[in-house]
């Protein structure tokens, strides 16, 4: 507690003599601070406002944090937020992503000090539940390469990976992969496949019963074959183009851009 009272007195560059002879800023005593109370939240959210947002620093225990990763931590560690929509306290992951869903596209919130945005607490509910897939999915549809809290940089087809590594049987997830793949690239899944786009709706066709799900794998599955060119499906049938898209329409008929 020392470290952070004497560190919030610094202002700017300044620096302080200690007894021992070392000369410490402002981050360096926050840093101190984790080295000798590694659950100190109030110093993780201390080291975090000192810090540029894509900056990642190396913490005691070589642990890799952004800012936001710093936050995440201490989060973990405080009171859930209450549950919204049904989702109950143990599953704070879920918690932050559904309020990212609640605020519209300029809100903020204001947690523990910190202020988020949409995006904010979509890298929030990640950070506490790494496997959220709904989480990676959501963020996948922003189109935009993200910097999580651990400093990984995930593009949008990244993220669509991640959420299939997690729920590999949600055709969705699937589908949204296969439509970041253009002719002729692959992605490997975390079981070790190399698949491109037909392959990803083949799968998404065998697995899933929803109608407009299955919609949208035939449409894109009919894009990737050229003239004259077919596909076998799990169930036994080879269909082209034409035929593809038919199925599409049975399974969506009110939608007419296929």
């Amino acid at each position: 507690a020392a470290f952070i009272a004497l560190g919030s007195t610094l202002d700017g560059n300044e620096s302080v003599l200690l007894p021992d002879n070392r000369t410490l800023c402002e981050r360096d005593l926050y840093l101190e601070a984790l080295r000798l109370t590694p659950g100190s939240t109030k110093a993780m959210n201390s080291l975090a406002n000192q810090m540029a947002v894509n900056e990642t620093l190396r913490l005691p225990g070589d642990r890799n944090r952004t800012a936001l990763g710093l936050v995440i931590d201490a989060l973990r560690l405080q009171q859930p937020l209450v549950s919204l929509i049904g989702y109950g306290p143990e599953n704070l992951s879920y918690q932050y992503l559904s309020l990212g869903w609640l605020l519209n596209a300029s809100g903020i919130v204001q947690l523990e000090q910190q202020v988020f945005d949409k995006t904010g607490l979509y890298l929030l509910a990640i950070g506490v539940g790494p496997n959220n897939s709904d989480a990676y999915c959501t963020m996948g549809a922003m189109n935009a390469t993200v910097i999580l809290g651990d400093g990984r940089h995930l593009t949008e087809r990244a993220l669509y990976a991640e959420a299939v590594r997690y729920e590999p049987q949600e055709s969705i997830f699937l589908v949204n992969l296969a439509a970041t793949l253009g002719p002729g690239e692959t992605e490997q899944l975390a079981d070790g496949r190399v698949v491109g786009a037909r392959e990803l709706c083949v799968e998404a066709l065998r697995v899933s019963t929803h109608q407009v799900h299955r919609y949208l794998a035939y449409t894109l599955l009919g894009t990737t074959l050229g003239v004259g060119e077919t596909v076998q499906l799990t169930d036994g049938r080879v269909l082209g183009r034409l035929a593809l898209f038919i199925e599409a329409i049975a399974c969506n008929p009110q939608v007419a851009d296929v």
